[in-house]
């Protein structure tokens, strides 16, 4: 069976262990390359508009959605409008990938027309779908890792970022630290790396996500002061005076984002790489100095921070970062090096009445929104709580989980909720005192 026809099957088929179980018994070599080159997550340097060049997207004629360019060019060979040579075998995906990044601008463009003429024309969708990160055949990477070890084949480590530790705040914990140390204001919005490849702006999400086109008002900020750069990589938060706009934008198609939002922008707290060298083992004090000269030179927004000496110092800008309505502090090791997927030598102090939850299930409303989701049943991954939260839940998020629940995607998802303190059962399931939902994280994932 051909590749496509592979791919098309598992989007078709039920549930994930049926998808699986296609995967298990019809993948080859081939079907597996266009997996890693999906899970990768490599930053080629080219925006949603430069593919939509190299493959000669029609406005006019086609309507399809914006964010599945998989889509786009499966209408042009269904309509016959394309001009590709269809020479199969001559490519491979692995070697698209591995080419596409040492291009850049039209050149790049050109070059990715070029390289989609070597694929079987009904390929093209999942060649476009493998380098945007998102196969969308309706299983994760934690899955399909799971299939990889049952084939003996070496599992795909994915996208990850430095993480920060959790400590309750405390004399007793802050004096389990060692001083000096940094103190940071823990910010409240979207977690973000910003790859600026030649000029060309990235944003991935937490998760490894693309959200570029979510965030146009970002993009075209550092794109206006970073025209002339060759490649830097930034760890940031993007943030706005209204956590909802922000946040809804990560839940809606990029076509239908119309409304700009003067008060977007990233808050800069790391440089990871700058013209091609990698920062990430150098010291985290080294690496804000450096990132102290950057923010001179392009006119950057950094985080704030101070160099605490001791407990009492450090308490002390806990403290005065909520009083200004912080989410809270993180405080960094000066010493640490940023490596992925690690909870070392950061770690975040918020306070303590805040929990990432599973959603495991939502509920419609009464009155006027009974026809919304207006509640959801959260619990931890132990089991041992479990609550209700409706309280919170604004018009604004009623709309996104009531879509959510329509296309079966709420259930699984990580919701932030404010809670005053935990009830204990004698069931062993304790639930949750006055909880408070506040947003959905999409920057999270059930393993964290």
């Amino acid at each position: 069976m051909k590749t496509f026809e592979i791919f098309n099957k598992i989007k078709e088929a039920k549930g994930s262990k049926a998808k699986l179980k296609i995967a298990s018994e019809e993948f080859t070599s081939r079907e597996h390359d266009f997996m890693e080159v999906c899970y990768n997550y490599v930053v080629y340097g080219i925006s949603g508009k430069g593919i939509e060049k190299a493959i000669g997207y029609l406005p006019h004629l086609f309507g399809a959605k914006k964010e599945d360019l998989g889509d786009w060019i499966k209408s042009f060979i269904l309509t016959g409008h394309h001009s590709f040579k269809a020479l199969s075998g001559k490519l491979t995906i692995k070697q698209l990938a591995e080419e596409l990044p040492a291009c850049s601008g039209n050149a790049q463009i050109e070059r990715l027309k070029e390289m989609l003429n070597f694929f079987e024309l009904d390929e093209l969708p999942w060649v476009i779908r493998a380098i945007q990160g998102n196969m969308r055949i309706g299983f994760s990477l934690t899955s399909y890792n799971k299939l990889r070890a049952k084939l003996n084949m070496t599992e795909i480590k994915g996208f990850e970022v430095q993480l920060c530790g959790k400590l309750e705040v405390s004399r007793e914990n802050f004096e389990k630290l060692s001083y000096p140390r940094i103190g940071e204001f823990k910010y409240d919005g979207i977690r973000c790396i910003i790859t600026i490849l030649k000029g060309q702006v990235t944003l991935q999400a937490r998760s490894g996500n693309d959200i570029t086109e979510r965030y146009p008002e970002v993009v075209n900020m550092l794109e206006t002061k970073f025209s002339n750069a060759e490649t830097v990589t930034f760890d940031s938060e993007i943030i706005s005076s209204s956590f909802i706009k922000l946040s809804t934008r990560m839940h809606r198609k990029a076509e239908n984002i119309e409304e700009h939002d003067d008060s977007l922008h990233p808050v800069i707290f790391d440089v990871l790489s700058y013209k091609d060298v990698s920062m990430k083992n150098h010291k985290q004090i080294d690496r804000r100095t450096f990132l102290e000269l950057l923010a001179k030179d392009y006119d950057l927004e950094l985080s704030y921070i101070e160099i605490k000496e001791n407990v009492d110092d450090l308490l002390q800008f806990y403290k005065d970062a909520r009083a200004i309505e912080q989410e809270g502090v993180v405080t960094k090791d000066m010493d640490m090096k940023w490596v992925e997927g690690s909870r070392d030598g950061w770690t975040k102090m918020v306070p303590k009445e805040t929990l990432d939850l599973k959603i495991v299930e939502g509920y419609y409303g009464t009155g006027k929104n009974h026809k919304f989701i207006s509640g959801v049943i959260v619990e931890n991954a132990a089991g041992t709580i479990r609550s209700k939260a409706s309280s919170g839940v604004t018009d604004e998020y009623r709309e996104i989980l009531t879509d959510l629940h329509n296309k079966d995607e709420l259930v699984g998802k990580i919701a932030e909720i404010n809670y005053r303190e935990i009830s204990k059962s004698k069931n062993e399931v304790d639930s949750l005192r006055f909880p408070v939902f506040r947003r959905i994280r999409d920057d999270k994932l059930i393993s964290d």
